[in-house]
């Protein structure tokens, strides 16, 4: 599992990204779903259920809100300056942000941390395509 964690996934929907998603913070954030999912949060307990929305904070908050944020007002990266992942982050996510109810928002542009606790409320602005 490690070396399989270690490799910076490839994403076979690259080239369909939209603008304001830069594809190393989507790498990073894949990375932090596959950490969690293969070693669970502490003690290893598993873990599943949960949501990371990659995207243009400014775009959603029209479609939903966090009643707490505990990122508000802090610059938390899922990225380092060389691009790689953030550990100092994803271990802040890890102990913090995955054991709680509604999703990590993530902007896609810069890799900031938005908001955890973050609920869907307006779907009528979501895309048009794809969907099972």
């Amino acid at each position: 599992v490690e070396s399989k964690l270690a490799a910076s996934p490839s994403l076979p929907w690259m080239d369909e990204l939209p603008r304001h998603i830069v594809p190393k913070t989507c790498k990073a954030c894949v990375q932090i779903a596959q950490r969690v999912a293969a070693r669970g949060l502490d003690e290893s307990r598993a873990h599943h259920g949960f949501t990371i929305i990659i995207g243009n904070p400014k775009a959603l908050e029209s479609c939903g809100r966090s009643g707490f944020n505990p990122f508000q007002g802090h610059d938390e990266f899922v990225l380092n300056s060389d691009g790689s992942l953030n550990s100092a982050t994803f271990d802040i996510l890890r102990r913090n942000a995955f054991h709680a109810d509604g999703a990590i928002v993530v902007d896609g542009a810069t890799g900031r941390v938005v908001a955890s606790g973050w609920f869907v409320g307006n779907i009528s602005k979501g895309g048009d395509s794809g969907g099972a």
